[in-house]
This record gives C-alpha cells, sequence and structure tokens, in this order.
C-alpha cells in the first residue's frame, strides 16, 4: 500500500486556465455597434480574449512551448481583430482570402488552446477532465469547420437572426461556449481541489512515500 504525497498545484496554472475561460467568452461572443463611415465597434472585443489567451499561456509556458505556432496565430489574431473594426475587408482585392486565412488561423489557435488546457489535466492525472475536455475540443474544431464550410457556400452572405440557419448557427456557438467554459472552469475547481486533497498526485510522476513495513 503507497501513500502518495499531495503536491500543491502552482496558482499561476489555476490562473492560465481561468484566463483560457474568459479568453473563450469574448472570442466566441459577437456584438457589434456599427457607426458611419465603416466603423464598428465590438461591444465583447475579440482583440481582449486574444490577450487574455497570450497572457495565459505565459503562464501555462511549458504547456504551450510545443505548440510552436500558437503563440504567433494568436498575436496575429489579435492584430487582425483590432483593424478589422475599421477596415471593411470585403470591399478590399485581400478580402475572400483573407477571410478564409483568418478562418483556418483561428479554428488551428482555438483547438491548440483547448489542447493547453487538455495538457494540464493530463498531466495532473485528472482523467475525467481530460477525456471532456477532449471531447469539447473535438465538437470546437468541427463546429468551426461546419460555420466556415456553410459562410463560404452561402458565398460569404451575412446570416440575419430572422434566418433559420443563423438561429441555428447561434445556438450552436451558445452551446459550444457553454460548454467549453464549464470544462475549463471544471477543470480549475479539480486545480484547486488538488490543493486541499491529502491524497492527490498533482502530476505525472508524482512523488510517493512507502508505509510502514514497506521495503521497496
Amino acid at each position: 500500500m503507497v501513500r502518495q504525497i499531495r503536491i500543491p498545484v502552482d496558482p499561476e496554472i489555476i490562473n492560465g486556465v481561468g484566463k483560457i475561460a474568459w479568453g473563450f467568452l469574448f472570442i466566441l461572443l459577437d456584438f457589434n455597434l456599427n457607426y458611419g463611415g465603416g466603423v464598428r465597434i465590438d461591444i465583447i472585443p475579440d482583440v481582449v480574449g486574444y490577450l487574455l489567451f497570450l497572457s495565459a499561456f505565459s503562464k501555462l509556458a511549458r504547456f504551450a512551448r510545443p505548440k510552436k505556432y500558437l503563440t504567433p496565430a494568436v498575436v496575429g489574431l489579435a492584430v487582425f481583430s483590432v483593424l478589422d473594426c475599421f477596415v471593411l475587408w470585403g470591399e478590399t482585392m485581400l478580402g475572400p482570402v483573407l477571410t478564409i486565412l483568418i478562418g483556418i488561423v483561428s479554428v488551428y489557435a482555438e483547438y491548440e488552446t483547448l489542447g493547453v488546457a487538455e495538457a494540464v489535466a493530463a498531466e495532473y492525472r485528472l482523467e475525467k477532465q481530460e477525456k471532456s475536455i477532449h471531447a469539447t475540443r473535438m465538437f470546437c474544431l468541427w463546429l468551426s469547420i461546419a460555420f466556415y464550410a456553410i459562410w463560404l457556400l452561402s458565398g460569404g452572405v451575412e446570416v440575419t437572426f430572422e434566418d433559420l440557419l443563423g438561429l441555428l448557427l447561434l445556438v450552436l456557438i451558445i452551446v459550444l461556449l457553454v460548454r467549453i467554459m464549464s470544462e475549463l472552469f471544471g477543470l480549475r475547481n479539480a486545480l484547486l481541489h488538488c490543493q486541499t486533497t491529502e491524497d492527490v498526485v498533482s502530476f505525472a510522476g508524482g512523488i510517493s512515500e512507502p508505509e510502514e513495513g514497506d521495503f521497496r
């Protein structure tokens, strides 16, 4: 019988997971105010979400570092999200190509960011959270691909709230957002629980201490 010694989880890791969760809130919810001259103000700006991602990556460096294209992708998306408020890309020659490119980069960034959270769960042996985050990660990937495919097939036409397809996509995005935030805050709570549970190994290959009479 081996008693495992509890090893506290670094608070920076817990904080980083929380920032990823809030980052998805800013990125997936999209409400705009349109003004004259092509100026559009995002009430819940995507750039804040991407900055939260970057801050989280600094706290989860060893999990994000293997994904070498993730940080540059998020930086590029942050810059684009600011420019997008002032430039009507559809009226430029780069519009269609840029839309496809940004769509691909966005899908990659969201998929790999959830991968960072999945890696955290795996290292801390939180199997339930690891499996559920992986499932949500795949759901996010296929929903994003479907969203951009529908957008391209429709010719890039704006989908209104009165449109049945628009309503369906809106519901799916809300379901995705709720699912992502639930999984990430569930992971965060599980990591916090590691701080107060005595018989938890908080990283792969954790230290163990033999019981009395256990000569190994």
